[in-house]
């Protein structure tokens, strides 16, 4: 994780009063511990639609990109199949940037959810993991254990820069006493299009993008 690595606080303004029939209901900022799942530092928009809600995240920093799943498993969600679409699986949708990680999560007493996320670094390019699909096979964790033997002892030149290293998650959890259907499933992904979009857009305008605190 980056320590240095910080962003402008983007403002409740940073995303429309409303979006694919979603209203915002109010913007915050959380400050946690280094090393937390979830990230050191988010900034969070809330959108309401009639029973659903929406949480709308960029947290930050992260060293790789991340299972998202296992964090909502921790706190005690149900993950119900999780799964990567590729960008070509979403291309109804321009404004899709790459691979997007999706699940249903259920929690007694909570209701239903659905969550969204990727990961993108400074340099724009886009990802998502599952923590099963990283793991692979035997044979693929010994093929990366040569692989990570050869390429600590490869010229530090080769080494990745701390922009392509570091990576901005993005999220939307979604969470409603019913079930989610197909249809509002297509509806929050567009939702996730749209501010995922925004939220890109104004930090790569923004100078301050990268600073150190």
């Amino acid at each position: 994780m980056e320590n240095d690595f910080d962003l402008p606080e983007l403002g409740e303004d940073a995303l429309p009063e409303e979006m694919n029939g979603f209203r915002r209901q109010q913007y915050e900022t959380v400050a946690r511990v280094q090393g937390d799942p979830f990230g050191q530092a988010s900034q969070q928009w809330t959108y309401r639609r009639d029973a659903v809600e929406c949480l709308i995240s960029v947290d930050y920093p992260y060293s790789t990109p991340h299972d998202l799943t296992v964090c909502y498993t921790n706190i005690g969600w149900k993950v119900i199949d999780p799964q990567i679409l590729a960008a070509e699986d979403q291309a109804a949708d321009s404004r899709a940037d790459g691979p997007m990680g999706q699940a249903a999560l259920r929690r007694p007493l909570y209701g239903n959810a659905m969550l969204l996320f990727n990961h993108t670094n400074l340099n724009g390019t886009t990802n998502a993991i599952l923590k099963d699909e990283v793991r692979g096979t035997t044979d693929e964790r010994a093929d990366r254990r040569w692989t990570s033997f050869f390429r600590r002892n490869a010229d530090v030149s080769s080494a990745p820069s701390k922009s392509e290293a570091t990576y901005v998650q993005y999220q939307l959890f979604a969470r409603s006493a019913t079930e989610i259907t197909p249809e509002m499933l297509a509806e929050l992904r567009g939702l996730f299009f749209e501010a995922k979009h925004h939220l890109k857009t104004r930090l790569q305008s923004s100078p301050d993008a990268l600073r150190s605190p």
